[in-house]
């Protein structure tokens, strides 16, 4: 898992080993959508959280949910979570589509290639999380 910041710089990444071997790791979907709850947590709990929140995601599907707030069940307790953030720290979210060729940071967080993402943003600092 992975997401940055263009605008403090910063990019979050997290190695999917210290998970649980019982959640759904068999979908691609579910841990696109744990990333985005995981960049609203990052942008909720910042010092000075931002009024609107914009998430670009290569998963047309995670766009789908958090675009209409229905999901299956496997995906409530996301959905949910990222809903109690955003209400509770006045966050007003969109969620974009955008290729992975064109989200090239993130891809390589997301897929530990640290070095092409130091190569895109030479300034970028690099923190490990937890998801939620």
């Amino acid at each position: 898992l992975g997401f940055w910041s263009p605008s403090t710089l910063q990019g979050c990444v997290h190695q999917r080993s210290s998970f649980p071997s019982s959640l759904p790791w068999g979908s691609i979907f579910w841990l696109e959508a744990l990333c985005v709850a995981s960049a609203i947590q990052f942008a909720a709990r910042s010092p000075h959280p931002p009024a609107c929140l914009a998430v670009f995601t290569d998963s047309l599907d995670t766009v789908q949910i958090f675009d209409s707030l229905r999901t299956v069940s496997t995906y409530n307790p996301i959905l949910r979570f990222s809903c109690d953030l955003l209400i509770h720290s006045s966050i007003s979210l969109r969620v974009f589509h955008v290729a992975a060729t064109e989200n090239i940071v993130a891809d390589a967080l997301s897929r530990s290639l640290f070095a092409i993402a130091a190569r895109e943003q030479p300034l970028l600092k690099l923190y490990t999380f937890m998801p939620p």
